[in-house]
């Protein structure tokens, strides 16, 4: 008898929530840092993750990614596959938006 793994990772409450953040006065960026999900998986094993919408550029230290993000939005998501080919995501909204002087 063998047993398929059929459970997905996990990324807990570690995937970082949607931000809404103003642009530094003067400029029409902002520098953002935010903590590197972290999946588990129930194997034991730690799951192989993919990025996408993580600008080229970010500096990656202590499992924090800093980057400079100019105004707009983006997607950043993460993808957790464990060895079974179970895949689970967490993608979060960054959005900067411009300051206005009136």
């Amino acid at each position: 008898m063998s047993l398929t793994d059929i459970t997905a990772p996990s990324f807990g409450n570690t995937c970082p929530s949607d931000m809404l953040i103003h642009a530094e006065k003067g400029t029409t960026a902002r520098t953002i840092s935010f903590n590197v999900p972290n999946p588990t998986d129930n194997s034991g094993e730690k799951p192989n993750i993919t990025t996408f919408g993580v600008p080229s550029g970010a500096q990656f230290k202590n499992n924090q990614v800093t980057y400079k993000f100019k105004q707009g939005q983006y997607i950043v998501r993460y993808v957790a596959t464990d060895l079974a080919g179970n895949e689970a995501e967490c993608s979060f909204k960054i959005e900067v938006q411009g300051r206005r002087c009136n």
